[in-house]
């Protein structure tokens, strides 16, 4: 079974230095280019973005392409929530027999599927029998372009 690795980089910690950094007034075009505006609105802090809570949250870096056909790449930063309760289509991170891996979830009547976002992967599925540890559940995605 090929699985996603996933590297732990620790959790959110509420501080009062958090970085936060300034953020445009308009929504930046995709299409076609609009007047630059030279003002910035409030501040920007990443864990509030993702709705962090610092008492469950955590970063996770990404190995692995069994998510790239939903835009998560080797990588990525993930951002995740212990807190939440997975519901089925969240995308998770689970341990697998000690292996950390990212999937969408999916909760049958008597057994977990464990769904990647790349064609080429497997469907894994258990049947409460196996080792499946839930980590939380993915909140947000971040990516360095450069």
């Amino acid at each position: 079974v090929r699985v996603m690795k996933i590297q732990l980089l620790g959790s959110y910690q509420n501080n009062k230095d958090a970085l936060k950094l300034p953020m445009m007034l308009h929504a930046v075009q995709a299409g076609f280019p609009s007047p630059a505006d030279d003002y910035f609105s409030e501040v920007l802090d990443i864990n509030e973005l993702f709705e962090n809570d610092p008492t469950s949250s955590y970063y996770a870096r990404v190995s692995g392409d069994s998510m790239i056909d939903v835009g998560i790449y080797q990588g990525d930063v993930l951002s995740v929530n212990r807190g939440l309760e997975p519901k089925n289509n969240d995308i998770i991170i689970v341990a697998v027999d000690n292996e950390f891996t990212c999937k969408f979830f999916k909760k049958n009547h008597d057994s977990i599927d464990l769904i990647p976002g790349n064609k080429n992967f497997p469907i894994m599925s258990y049947s409460g029998l196996e080792e499946v540890e839930f980590w939380g559940v993915v909140t947000g995605v971040a990516r360095k372009l450069r």
